[in-house]
């Protein structure tokens, strides 16, 4: 703890500590179940002292310098997961203890893909809908991911996926009215189509935003910055990770019902060797 404590100090990193472990105290006074703690952050005995995590990282054999490295300088990044109603009441509560113009959500940019590519084109061409369904089903299958090939990949021999698109090429060698659509989506694809919110990505300041990132204020109500994250981060904002976690709703459900029967009940105090948990998740009598 005191190795850690120094090299937290040193990378002037108290603050950031103490901010995180002040919201998720509050959400646990409120009423709001908190994860665990995930990813490298549980390496940390600080982290665990102050109620970030619930995780012993010396009984766990975890690491510290996989989440603070005094050899390589990063911002610390800490995953914090809330139940989704929570989650917004978590936030909220950021923005009044720091100032509204000093928090706010990231934005996401959605980009016109291969397939809406081509569908807009057809659409906007005044094709028959059909026409678009025939061209976008000659495509090969989404990647992993659900990454579809990109045009110029399509076109491109030295192309990883370039083999897969024969069909495509096919169609378009033999079709005037799919060369003269492929030919328009070229010119739209990739094109900002729509912003989105990040799934967690905060931005706290200790400024107000606009001092670094210009701000837009969604039919909701929900304010976000215009830069992405990692541009707010290249620009010296922290950026705070919300996670918003179904599972944590359906454990907090559980426990009540539980409750109901055994007031003391805590799912915080269980440990982790049940025998009869293990034979249950052994036979697959799971839900997801």
């Amino acid at each position: 703890a005191d190795y850690e404590c120094g090299v937290i100090c040193q990378m002037q990193f108290c603050g950031y500590f103490l901010v995180v472990a002040d919201y998720i105290q509050w959400a646990k006074d409120h009423g709001i179940m908190v994860g665990p703690g995930r990813g490298s952050a549980a390496g940390a005995m600080v982290a665990y002292s102050m109620g970030i995590t619930e995780l012993d990282p010396l009984k766990h054999g975890l690491i510290f310098e996989r989440f603070l490295n005094p050899e390589r300088v990063s911002l610390p990044d800490i995953d914090v997961d809330f139940d989704p109603e929570g989650r917004a009441r978590v936030i909220e509560y950021c923005g009044e203890k720091y100032g509204t113009d000093k928090v706010a959500q990231c934005v996401i940019y959605g980009t016109i893909k291969t397939k809406q590519a081509l569908k807009d084109s057809a659409r906007i061409m005044g094709y028959e809908f059909s026409v678009g369904e025939k061209i976008t089903k000659a495509l090969p299958p989404a990647a992993t991911g659900g990454k579809d090939i990109s045009l110029h990949d399509i076109f491109d021999p030295t192309a990883k996926r370039y083999a897969e698109a024969r069909e495509f090429r096919e169609l378009y060698d033999s079709d005037p009215d799919t060369k003269r659509i492929t030919e328009e989506a070229k010119g739209i694809e990739g094109l900002i189509r729509q912003t989105g919110v990040h799934a967690c990505a905060t931005i706290m300041g200790s400024a107000p935003i606009t001092d670094t990132s210009p701000l837009l204020e969604r039919t909701d109500g929900t304010i976000t910055t215009t830069f992405e994250y990692h541009t707010c981060e290249t620009l010296g904002l922290v950026k705070m990770d919300f996670l918003g976690l179904r599972t944590l709703t359906v454990i907090r459900d559980a426990e009540l019902a539980v409750q109901k029967k055994d007031p003391s009940f805590s799912i915080r105090k269980l440990d982790y060797d049940d025998a009869a948990t293990y034979k249950m998740l052994g036979q697959g009598e799971t839900e997801g």
